[in-house]
């Protein structure tokens, strides 16, 4: 169950215990500087009222003495709440950015594909600084001006308790104001946020789309696009900014009236005889000015207060997500390979047709079993079932007799390689990206370099295995990074395997060494396949035929085209065969 932001900022706040240490210590030092204020209209008054007469009772190097030591003590422990308060933020900090991290390794993927790369970014890092800079500092002003408040009204009212009620009668409005304008504060802040994410999330999804923009001449229609976003964000963070803003001079304006409405009073009493001194009034009036800048400190932090919460919501929202549910205990140091697919059913939240309804498939120990059928058939969400990337909704996974349910994750996990059209690459050293997350073995990762066909190139490079490759393998053709993810699968060695259009998008040349060094990687191994081009799968010992998320044909290769049925029909497709009797 989700906390609100308060619960939560409590929590990462407690998950170090010396923050509370540092926080008692913060409120001491906010404390010490709060109780100085009122010292020195105190010292002003007694030295107005008998400094300048013969009833002088200091000696004059006392007036230095007790200033330079008064700030003094203000100065440590002004200096002391600053660098506590920085300390504990930045401890809050590093705990929500390894949580943020924490959830993209742990949490459902349906959570983490509900968010753009660029929001989980600006969540983990830019929200997460701004929110907490300002939220921990903001505190820290709250109490210290709080406490600063508090010293400066109860020596007011000592001083003079009729004038204090007026100014505290006045200061009313200026509350009220207050609330009002930081509620309004708040809901354009969290308006501007959301306006500001979409154009993010538009600017990245121009910089991926950049080559197909410009092959279909779009650049107009989504530099339009864009500017209306852009224009948007525009007046809402004037409308934010204004909005702030206005807490300032309304703050001041209504001081400025306290402060005369005072004067006017205090000038008033002076006329009645015995009833207040020179010091006495100048102290006063001193320390009636001294509560402007607290108060107005208060009154600025109102926006950048509102704007933090606004970001918690959203921290909330990403730290609180469902994790991966990981309940079973099975565990095997190396499974056999038998897979079971029982009546399996897939159907996504909104949508009305199952993505897989109702199927069946058995795949023996050491087979390999190509998925083929038009795009959206559910070939890629059967095999992430395996993997338990994704839940069924209906129907149940064995692996050696064994529900995936009751497999440990990590085991699970431990049985699988998985290569993809869609290459990841650590920037990063060859050698980190073949053993992935893994201690390097220089002997292994050779060996399924060598295997991948890839040995020769990387022992070429400077520095061999330490030799870095890039942001997501940038110093490696089509290839060349595709081979790497087959030598990360062959290090990893594991009795199942997954390729996903592992050939595709590939030039003659470099498809035809791929293939070779994915025949080399499925020796032994059960293999699932995933091809739309027919022609990579012709030595995988059956078929499976999806479509619209059924089972509707399996096989051997000769088999399914003698049926002439869906696979025979892609089959002439591809490959521009005659239709039987043409």
């Amino acid at each position: 169950m989700s906390q609100d932001p308060r619960a939560l900022l409590l929590a990462w706040f407690n998950a170090q215990p010396r923050n509370r240490v540092a926080a008692l210590l913060v409120v001491l030092c906010a404390a010490v500087v709060a109780m100085t204020e009122p010292v020195l209209p105190a010292l002003m008054k007694h030295v107005l009222d008998v400094g300048f007469t013969t009833r002088r009772d200091f000696a004059l190097w006392t007036v230095p003495a007790v200033l330079l030591g008064l700030f003094t003590v203000r100065g440590v422990a002004w200096l002391g709440s600053q660098f506590l308060t920085q300390w504990i933020t930045q401890n809050v900090l590093a705990r929500v950015r390894s949580l943020v991290y924490g959830q993209v390794l742990h949490a459902e993927l349906a959570v983490l594909q509900r968010e753009s790369a660029s929001s989980l970014i600006g969540a983990a890092v830019y929200e997460a600084q701004q929110a907490l800079g300002m939220i921990f500092p903001g505190l820290l002003t709250l109490t210290r001006d709080t406490l600063t408040l508090t010293a400066l009204f109860g020596y007011l009212l000592w001083i003079n308790w009729s004038l204090t009620l007026l100014t505290l009668a006045i200061l009313l409005p200026l509350l009220v104001t207050m609330r009002a304008i930081s509620r309004r504060a708040k809901r354009l802040n969290a308006q501007m946020q959301k306006a500001a994410e979409q154009a993010a999330y538009a600017l990245e999804e121009g910089m991926l789309a950049a080559p197909v923009i410009r092959v279909h001449n779009a650049q107009s229609t989504f530099a339009a696009r864009f500017d209306r976003m852009n224009q948007g964000l525009r007046r809402m963070t004037v409308k934010a900014m204004v909005s702030g803003s206005s807490t300032t001079p309304v703050s001041q304006w209504l001081s400025a009236l306290a402060v005369s409405v005072v004067i006017v009073y205090a000038l008033h009493q002076a006329q009645l005889p015995g009833r207040h001194s020179v010091g006495g009034f100048v102290s006063f009036i001193t320390s009636m000015l001294m509560t402007l800048s607290p108060l107005r400190r208060v009154s600025d932090i109102v926006q950048p207060m509102m704007r933090a919460l606004s970001s918690l919501d959203r921290l909330r929202g990403i730290v609180g997500a469902p994790q991966e549910s990981d309940t079973g205990r099975h565990a095997a140091a190396r499974a056999r390979g038998d897979i079971v697919f029982e009546a399996i059913g897939v159907r996504f939240p909104g949508q009305d047709r199952a993505v897989l309804d109702g199927v069946t498939l058995h795949v023996r120990a050491g087979e390999s079993l190509a998925l083929v059928g038009p795009s959206g058939a559910g070939k890629t969400t059967l095999v992430r079932l395996l993997p338990r990337l994704l839940e069924p909704s209906l129907g149940a996974i064995r692996l050696d007799g064994v529900a995936l349910r009751d497999w440990s994750l990590a085991s699970l996990r431990a049985q699988i390689a998985l290569v993809s059209q869609d290459v990841v690459l650590l920037n990063d050293s060859v050698g980190a990206n073949v053993s992935f997350g893994e201690p390097v073995d220089e002997a292994r990762a050779w060996a399924a370099l060598d295997a991948a066909a890839l040995g020769d190139f990387v022992r070429s490079l400077p520095g061999a295995l330490a030799a870095p490759i890039g942001h997501n393998g940038s110093q490696l053709s089509g290839g060349q990074r595709q081979r790497l993810s087959i030598a990360r699968a062959l290090y990893r060695d594991t009795p199942l395997l997954i390729l996903d259009e592992a050939t595709s998008a590939l030039d003659a040349e470099s498809e035809r060494l791929v293939q070779h060094a994915v025949d080399r990687l499925m020796q032994g191994r059960t293999t699932i396949v995933i091809a739309h081009r027919l022609a990579t799968i012709a030595h995988c010992d059956r078929i499976a035929v999806l479509d619209e998320g059924r089972l509707v044909e399996l096989g051997t290769e000769a088999e399914l085209l003698a049926t002439g049925g869906l696979y025979a029909q892609l089959h002439r497709m591809q490959f521009r065969e005659p239709a039987p009797g043409a």
